[in-house]
Order: structure tokens, then C-alpha cells, then sequence
């Protein structure tokens, strides 16, 4: 019995769970300046409120929420370090607010579904979408926030 428990165990970490062709590149998008991860309210006015011109995304989100695993690596991936760019998408930083953490910011800005991601710039919403997009859906949507 432990012997094939173990043989089990070994094929199961040894396999990938997904095929080739369905795993997501590294380096996928635009330049992000910075990302800000379960940001508290006081960090969400720093970065969002008071941001400048500089665009931010906003990714709510919840850990519960599986949608919300398949977007935010997405989003997370759009640049780890700048190197790569969306042609005519602009620079922008990620900051992360997990609703059930940051339930009033969850609120004010009348998230019912997760994910949500809310584009700012200059404290001003320039854009949303709802649900788990796939990676072409957002790269235009980068493109659209620099019209």
C-alpha cells in the first residue's frame, strides 16, 4: 500500500496539469511601474487618490474567488520588470484590494462581481471590466486607456 501511495504521489507532482500550448507566457505586457499587493485603504488613496497622471489598475479580488486566480497572474504578468511592452499600451502600476480585507473600498466603487478591474488616473475612474478576460482582451484595454 505505501509503495504504490508513493508511486501515485510521484506521477501526480511529476506531470504537468496543464498542456504546453495552455500555459501563459512570462512576460506578457505592458510596463508596470510598480505592483502593490492587498493594498489597505490608506495605501489605495496613496497610489490611487492621490497618483498623479500616472494610469493604476486596480484588481479587486477575493482569494475564494477562481475567476479571480485566472485574471490576476494575467495582470501581475503585464510586466514583472519592465522589459517588456504592448506597443501602444501605456505604463501603469497594479494595486490589489482583496474585498473581504477591504470591504468599504469594495463598496464605494459598487463591486457586486469578482474580478473587477478599474482603471484611474489623476484619482478618476478612465475604465473598467468585470470577469476573467483572456490576455488579448486585456492587452486592448491597456491600448484604449492611452486614447
Amino acid at each position: 500500500m505505501q509503495a504504490s501511495l508513493r508511486s501515485l504521489a510521484r506521477s501526480v507532482v511529476s506531470r504537468p496539469t496543464l498542456s504546453q500550448s495552455a500555459r501563459l507566457p512570462l512576460r506578457l505586457g505592458a510596463v508596470r511601474y510598480a505592483h502593490f499587493l492587498n493594498a489597505s485603504e490608506k495605501e489605495f488613496n496613496e497610489r490611487v487618490r492621490n497618483g498623479g497622471d500616472k494610469i493604476v489598475l486596480v484588481d479587486f479580488y477575493a482569494d475564494w474567488c477562481g475567476p479571480c486566480r485566472t485574471l490576476s497572474p494575467l495582470l501581475e504578468a503585464i510586466s514583472e520588470d519592465g522589459s517588456t511592452v504592448i506597443p501602444g499600451a501605456p505604463a501603469v502600476d497594479l494595486v490589489s484590494v482583496d474585498t473581504d480585507k477591504e470591504f468599504d473600498l469594495a463598496r464605494e466603487f459598487g463591486i457586486s462581481s469578482l474580478p473587477t478591474v478599474i482603471a484611474f488616473k489623476n484619482g478618476e475612474q478612465i475604465g473598467n471590466f468585470v470577469g476573467a478576460r483572456p490576455m488579448p482582451f486585456v492587452e486592448a484595454f491597456l491600448k484604449k486607456l492611452d486614447d
